[in-house]
C-alpha cells in the first residue's frame, strides 16, 4: 500500500507535504539538533523543550487541518484524560 493510499484511507485526505516532512524535515531536524548539542549551542534539556514545543505546534497544525478545529480525537489524548 502506498503512502497516499494509506493516508487517503485513514484520514480521507492526502497532502504531499506529509511525505516531504517525513522524509526530509524530520531527519534534518534530528541532525541539526544533534550538532547543536555537540557544539554546545543548546543543552539537552533545552533541545527536549524545543522539540516538545515544536511537536505541540505540529499537532495543532495537523488537528486544525484534518479536523477543522473540531473535537480532538480520543486517540490523541493521554490515557488518564480519555473518557
Amino acid at each position: 500500500m502506498s503512502c497516499s493510499t494509506y493516508l487517503k484511507t485513514i484520514f480521507d485526505t492526502y497532502s504531499p507535504g506529509i511525505v516531504t516532512a517525513t522524509l526530509l524535515y524530520y531527519p534534518v531536524s534530528l541532525v541539526m539538533g544533534y550538532h547543536a548539542v555537540k557544539a554546545g549551542l543548546v543543552t539537552r534539556g533545552w533541545l527536549v523543550a524545543i522539540v516538545a514545543i515544536g511537536g505541540l505546534g505540529m499537532a495543532f497544525t495537523i488537528w486544525s487541518g484534518l479536523y477543522h478545529f473540531g473535537p480532538v480525537p480520543e486517540i490523541w489524548l493521554p490515557a488518564f484524560l480519555r473518557g
